[in-house]
């Protein structure tokens, strides 16, 4: 037992001192981490706008079945946006009574959109 804290503790110095000289070789590690990170978030924001905007245009557009591939994307892209455009849309039921017009993506890309804005603040500078 006594054997590995030694162990141990020897790893974690050698792991510490590694740490801090690419720290002190590469200072810009820690930004170039935060950066990285917040593209990544960036990037999956950005697909679920495109996700947004292709359930849109699926709506506008009529889909016959001899096209498996559209029926495919227009369900994916269904199942993937609808989570989050159902609470918005019960809300807005009342005031969108006999409207033709769904606001809700409208309203989801504005909310997602301060989101990811608090998070990117929130991670550092991109």
């Amino acid at each position: 037992m006594r054997l590995s804290r030694q162990l141990w503790r020897r790893r974690a110095a050698r792991n510490n001192w590694a740490n801090s000289l690419l720290y002190f070789l590469f200072p810009a590690t820690r930004y170039i981490k935060r950066l990285l990170t917040s593209q990544l978030v960036h990037i999956i924001f950005m697909a679920f706008y495109v996700i947004l905007l292709a359930r849109v245009v699926f709506s506008w557009i009529p889909i016959s079945a001899r096209a498996p591939a559209l029926l495919g994307l227009r369900s994916f892209c269904y199942r993937v946006t609808d989570p989050l455009l159902q609470p918005i849309r019960r809300a807005l039921a009342p005031y969108q009574r006999g409207s033709p017009v769904d606001f809700s993506p409208l309203i989801l890309i504005v909310l997602l959109s301060i989101v990811e804005r608090i998070l990117l603040r929130l991670l550092g500078p991109m």
